[in-house]
């Protein structure tokens, strides 16, 4: 990820673009992430662009020039062998829209996350009836469902873009539960509410601050002088639509802009700010995140797995001891069944006596799963579990058993 990449452009940029899906290298029909009810059952591939959308994509300037610079070339090479040069073939513009955007990230989603994200919203957003034309609150039907709450890999750290716009660029802290939406022109209502709280969707609607996301203008909003979507309704159906309503546009928080700025740079620094005041939970650390920390405990340990197949060194077999035993404190803390601490106890004495030198990173990542929002721990079990099969043979089954066992632990 560049970090030239201004927060200005964040919303036009590859943060807040839309998902394309691919599946089996066959690509779908829409730009969009489809419904989930569409989804095929394997594994999809997602491929996030920088760019919001490919009408609006403009030529970079210092590509334009390079790509005209080589068709001059071209023509020169060409008129000095006496052959002509056809520029009709040759558009600059037809050329640079033709190269691959090399911005692009591709990753791979998890379909048991997908139908997670779709049925919290089944069962815990409202669904409204007598909405204006358009509109609806079906949410197995929203086609930018995935795109905002489906967390992403592209900020070093895994959140839900949905997060990231409202929580870090406007400063409006709380979860964000839509209201209703209309998938023609990509836009959506919502309020914000206080994490980890329930909202009775059978009981009365309550007055309260609703907000207005345009998607397709980029632009966020604060609803004025109707605090219920009874009532925004009804102004939208008399006066017409949304120029029914009386909105506010609201301005992106500087300091908001800044931290932004920062988690886009992947500076690791930032994350206490982002916890505290803006986020007000922990994410999970990306893959990126996790391999820096796991080669950072390589480096301090000095050397790697295979340079100490043959004889671990006393320093190394100290650091993991101690880790070992701080590893079996945290499990004592949280585990009450007595068998499965003995379970894994025997594991881990197989990993502080196989490859002691892994035992470290192991208790890092756990030391990040700690403080890491129950939620997230879907994100980080196929890292997690990836460590521990990294070790060697005689241990590898071990490893898979005690990750499976050490994050169904910590799940609860």
């Amino acid at each position: 990820m560049s970090s030239t990449l201004t927060t200005m452009n964040l919303l036009r940029a590859q943060p807040l673009a839309r998902l394309r899906a691919t599946c089996c290298s066959r690509a779908m029909t829409t730009t969009r992430f489809p419904p989930l009810r569409s989804l095929p059952t394997c594994v999809p591939r997602l491929s996030q662009a920088r760019n919001y959308a490919a009408r609006s994509r403009k030529p970079n300037s210092d590509k334009f020039d390079t790509i005209v610079a080589e068709i001059a070339r071209q023509a020169e090479d060409q008129a000095k062998k006496g052959e002509g040069f056809d520029l009709a073939v040759n558009d600059p513009t037809a050329l640079l829209e033709s190269l691959p955007d090399e911005r692009d990230v591709e990753f791979t989603v998890d379909p048991k996350r997908l139908k997670e994200i779709r049925d919290h919203a089944m069962a815990h957003w409202r669904r409204f009836r007598r909405l204006p034309p358009g509109w609806q609150s079906k949410w197995d039907n929203w086609e930018l469902l995935f795109t905002f709450y489906y967390p992403t890999p592209h900020y070093f750290l895994l959140m839900p873009q949905i997060d990231i716009i409202v929580n870090v660029r406007y400063a409006i802290p709380g979860e964000v539960r839509p209201l209703m939406y209309n998938n023609e022109l990509e836009a959506f209502f919502f309020h914000v509410a206080e994490r980890g709280t329930r909202e009775d969707t059978a009981a009365n609607e309550g007055p309260r601050q609703i907000y207005f996301m345009d998607w397709q203008g980029e632009d966020l909003y604060s609803v004025e002088e109707a605090g219920t979507v009874k009532d925004i309704a009804q102004r939208m159906i008399a006066g017409g639509g949304i120029q029914g309503l009386k909105l506010k546009k609201l301005e992106p928080d500087v300091e908001g802009e800044k931290v932004l700025e920062r988690v886009l740079e992947c500076d690791e620094a930032v994350l206490p700010i982002l916890v505290e005041k803006y986020l007000g939970y922990t994410p999970a650390p990306s893959e990126e995140l996790q391999n820096k920390l796991l080669e950072q405990s390589e480096e301090e340990l000095g050397a790697t797995l295979e340079d100490f197949a043959e004889q671990p060194s006393d320093e190394v077999v100290k650091e993991g001891s101690e880790a070992h035993e701080e590893i079996v404190r945290m499990m004592m803390e949280d585990i009450e069944n007595p068998e499965e601490v003995g379970e894994i106890q025997v594991m881990l004495e197989s990993l502080k006596q196989f490859a002691p030198e892994e035992v470290r990173p192991l208790r890092d990542l756990l030391r990040l799963l700690k403080h890491t929002d129950p939620s997230r721990y879907p994100d980080l079990q196929s890292i997690f579990r990836r460590q521990l099969m990294s070790l060697e043979r005689e241990v590898q089954e071990d490893g898979r058993v005690l990750s499976d066992l050490l994050i169904k632990a910590k799940s609860r």
